[in-house]
């Protein structure tokens, strides 16, 4: 059987050649994985700053107030070397659109690096890039009170003067309430209840018929009062008409409308809300083509 015989040196070489390749093995592993955690946290504070930005423009707000509110929410998220960050908004108002680039030094110091300086890489670039769309809605998402108001009961010029809204009788269905049962299940009153007070918090999409709910109730007064002294303003369906009568009614919804709440009275017998009309924003997803009723929705895009 023949001998393998290696000179000291040669093992030495060998030795040398081993632990490079498994540094760089270690650095590949470590430092990618590294990177990729702070690209995704890039891209957090990309996508947050976006919407913030979007939401901004889309209340007619300047667009150093739509930076300013876009850097704050980017900061809500961590990352490595915030102190190293070039930050960029750039607005598209005629396609109703806010694009933001996010870029950010890592360095070992930083903690984005670990075994790469040894291979003498002791600087990497993250990049993240994020696009905000707004405009009328396809869908809003959440903050959702169920009550419903008639498009041609909202006034052209928002905010409007104050005006008091009888759901109860108001171009609603025969027998109907102007209340509108979101999940169309059961029509408990802690469900309304709950969705006067946080909102309902599913999607709910325009051009779709959604059941009436339940009447009026007076605990549903208690809590509108409650909602009020929260956040006075609600966003409410728009409808456009209605179908069949009685517990089988429903509203045709085409778009949102927000509405600040004055005073609330759902125990005589003419039941009202009173407020005014006014502009707002909900998450949701955009419809170039959709009734646009003060509301604008906001998503992320392209």
């Amino acid at each position: 059987m023949p001998r393998i015989y290696c000179e000291k040196g040669q093992i030495a070489i060998w030795m040398a050649v081993m632990v490079v390749s498994l540094i760089g093995f270690g650095a590949l592993v470590t430092d990618v994985g590294s990177l990729y955690e702070e690209r995704r946290q890039l891209q957090t504070k990309a996508d947050a700053a976006a919407l913030s930005a979007a939401k901004e423009l889309a209340e007619d707000n300047d667009l150093d107030v739509a930076i300013s509110e876009a850097k704050r929410f980017a900061n809500y998220n961590p990352s490595n070397n915030p102190n190293e960050q070039k930050f960029e908004v750039y607005p598209n108002f005629s396609e109703s659109k806010v694009e933001v680039l996010i870029s950010e030094t890592v360095t070992k110091a930083s903690k984005g690096l670990f075994l790469a300086p040894v291979l003498g890489l002791s600087r990497a670039e993250v990049k993240a890039r994020a696009v905000a769309v707004w405009g009328p809605p396809g869908g809003a998402l959440g903050n959702l009170a169920p009550f419903t108001v008639y498009e041609g009961d909202i006034p052209e010029i928002l905010p409007s003067p104050a005006a008091t809204i009888y759901p109860h009788k108001k171009n609603s269905p025969p027998g109907g309430f102007g209340v509108i049962d979101f999940d169309q299940s059961e029509n408990s009153n802690t469900k309304f209840e709950s969705w006067i007070r946080f909102g309902y918090d599913k999607l709910v999409k325009t051009n779709v018929l959604i059941d009436q709910g339940t009447g009026l109730r007076a605990s549903m007064q208690d809590a509108v009062e409650e909602r009020r002294s929260a956040d006075s303003r609600i966003f409410l369906p728009v409808y456009d008409q209605y179908q069949e009568t009685g517990s089988n009614g429903a509203y045709h919804i085409i778009g949102f409308v927000a509405f600040n709440v004055i005073s609330v009275d759902f125990r005589s017998g003419e039941k009202s809300l009173t407020g005014y009309f006014e502009t707002g924003t909900l998450p949701g997803p955009v419809n170039p083509e959709g009734k646009f009723f003060g509301v604008s929705t906001i998503s992320l895009g392209e």
